[in-house]
C-alpha cells in the first residue's frame, strides 16, 4: 500500500513538474495507443507469432508508462500492473512450449536424416533447432550437440555440390549430358545392342569426369549403377549381390573412412534397388553399427545410471520454477539421454523442465521505475549506483535479468565497474 501511494505521488509530481497544459490529452492519446498495442499483442498471440506479440506487449507497456508519467490514472495503472504482466506471461509460456515441441520434432527429423545418410539436410535441421532452442533457453541442448558431433565426424565430403561451388555449372552440364545419353542408350540397346552400348559408355565416361573430382556424388553413383545394370543385363543380379557382400565386409574390417564409404554404397544400393533385399533395414542398421555410425545399445550399467539421474531430478522439475535450477536439470537429463537414448521418460522430463523455465520481456511498474533510475544513474556517470538499482530490480524478480533491455544495461555497467 505504501509503495502504491509512493507511485501515485511520483507520477503526480511528474505531472505537476511538466505542467498540465496539453498533458491530459497526450496522456489519453498514449493510453489509447497502449490499448491498441495490447490488442495487437493478443491478436499476434492467437496467430502464434510470438515475436510480434512480444514486441507489441512491450510497446503497450511503454505507452502506458509514458501515459502514467503525464497523468496518473487508476485504470491505466491496473492495466499496466496486471493485464500487461499477465499477457506477457502467457506469451512467454506459449512461446517456450511451442519452441520445445518444435525442437523435439526437429530432433526426430535429424535422427531420421542422419541414419538415412542425408547429412547435409540434418546439418540444416540442427542449425534451425539450435536457433529455436536458444530463443528461450540458456542451457545448451545436449542432444543437438550430440548429433552435430556425429555429423561432423561421419559426414562424407562431396556427396552433393552446393550451387555456390565454382564447378557447379560444369558438373551439372556433365551430369545432364550423362542422363540424356543414359536414357537414349537404354532405349536403343533393345533394337541395336552395339549402338546402345556405345552411347551408354559415353554416359559412363561423362560420369567418370565428375568422379575424378567428386567420387562420392550421390546422383553420379546412382546413375553409374543404373548404367552398369543395363550393360550387364541378366548378370547384374550376381554383380549387385557381390557388391552388397563386399560392402558389408568392408564395414567390419576397413579403415574408418572405408567403413563410412561402404555404408554409403549400401545406402545407394538400397535407394536404387529397394526390392532387392527384403531385409535392407536390418542390413543398413548392422552396417552402421559395425562402421561406428550408430551408437551402440546402452549397457545395463548405463541404463541404470540414466534412471538414477531421472529419479534424482523428477521432483526438482515438479516443484521448481527457478531459471538456473531448471537449466541445470536440463543438463543432467541430457546426460541421462546420452547414457540411454532409448529412455523416453528422460526426454519427456527434459522437455517439461524446459517448458517450466520462465522468460520475462516486460517488467512491472515498480521494476520499470528502478530500471529508468538505473539508466539515469549510468547517464550521470554513476555505474555503482546504477548497479545498486539493478540489484534491487533483481531482488523483485530474478528473471528480470533476462529482460533484453535490462541485459543490455547490465552489460554496459559491468566494464565500468571493473575500471
Amino acid at each position: 500500500m505504501k509503495r502504491k501511494l509512493f507511485l501515485i505521488i511520483y507520477f503526480n509530481l511528474l505531472f505537476l513538474a511538466f505542467g498540465q497544459s496539453g498533458n491530459v490529452s497526450e496522456a489519453a492519446r498514449l493510453r489509447r495507443e497502449g490499448d491498441r498495442f495490447f490488442y495487437e499483442a493478443q491478436a499476434e498471440l492467437e496467430k502464434n507469432d510470438f515475436i510480434a506479440a512480444q514486441r507489441m506487449i512491450q510497446r503497450a507497456a511503454d505507452a502506458y508508462d509514458q501515459s502514467l508519467e503525464l497523468e496518473y490514472d487508476e485504470e491505466t495503472f491496473k492495466k499496466r500492473s496486471l493485464s500487461v504482466f499477465e499477457l506477457d506471461n502467457r506469451i512467454a509460456e506459449e512461446f517456450i512450449s511451442n519452441n520445445v515441441d518444435r525442437v523435439r520434432e526437429l530432433l526426430r527429423q535429424i535422427q531420421e536424416s542422419y541414419y538415412g545418410g542425408n547429412f547435409e539436410y540434418a546439418e540444416k535441421l540442427i542449425a534451425e533447432a539450435n536457433y529455436i532452442w536458444k530463443q528461450t533457453q540458456i542451457a545448451q541442448n545436449g542432444e543437438l550437440e550430440f548429433w552435430a558431433q556425429m555429423i561432423q565426424t561421419k559426414n562424407l565430403p562431396g556427396t552433393t555440390i552446393p550451387y555456390t561451388h565454382p564447378l557447379y555449372p560444369e558438373i551439372s552440364q556433365l551430369l545432364n549430358n550423362a542422363r540424356k545419353h543414359f536414357e537414349e542408350g537404354r532405349e536403343i540397346i533393345l533394337s541395336s545392342p552395339e549402338e546402345g552400348e556405345r552411347i551408354l559408355k559415353i554416359a559412363k565416361a561423362e560420369l567418370q569426369q565428375i568422379q575424378l573430382v567428386f567420387p562420392l556424388h550421390e546422383d553420379v553413383c546412382v546413375l553409374d549403377l543404373l548404367i552398369e545394370q543395363v550393360l550387364a543385363g541378366p548378370d547384374f543380379i550376381t554383380i549387385l549381390d557381390k557388391k552388397i557382400e563386399n560392402a558389408i565386409l568392408l564395414t567390419r574390417k576397413g579403415s574408418p573412412l572405408v567403413r563410412q564409404i561402404a555404408v554409403f554404397d549400401l545406402r545407394i544400393y538400397r535407394r536404387v534397388f529397394p526390392a532387392f533385399c527384403p531385409d535392407w533395414a536390418d542390413i543398413i542398421f548392422q552396417a552402421e553399427m559395425d562402421a561406428g555410425l550408430r551408437k551402440p545399445q546402452p549397457t545395463a550399467e548405463e541404463i541404470t545410471e540414466a534412471q538414477l539421474i531421472i529419479d534424482k531430478n523428477r521432483a526438482i522439475v515438479t516443484n521448481s520454477n527457478g531459471y538456473f535450477e531448471l537449466s541445470e536439470v536440463i543438463n543432467e537429463l541430457d546426460r541421462a539421454i546420452a547414457l540411454d537414448p532409448n529412455n523416453q521418460e528422460a526426454k519427456r522430463l527434459k522437455d517439461l523442465a524446459a517448458k517450466k523455465i520462465k522468460i520475462v520481456w516486460v517488467s512491472d511498474v515498480e521494476a520499470e521505475l528502478l530500471f529508468q533510475q538505473a539508466s539515469q544513474a549510468l547517464i550521470n556517470n554513476n555505474p555503482l549506483r546504477a548497479q545498486q538499482l539493478l540489484n534491487q530490480l533483481y531482488e523483485r524478480n530474478s528473471d528480470y535479468k533476462f529482460v533484453p533491455k535490462v541485459k543490455t544495461l547490465q552489460q554496459r555497467i559491468v566494464p565500468l565497474l571493473e575500471d
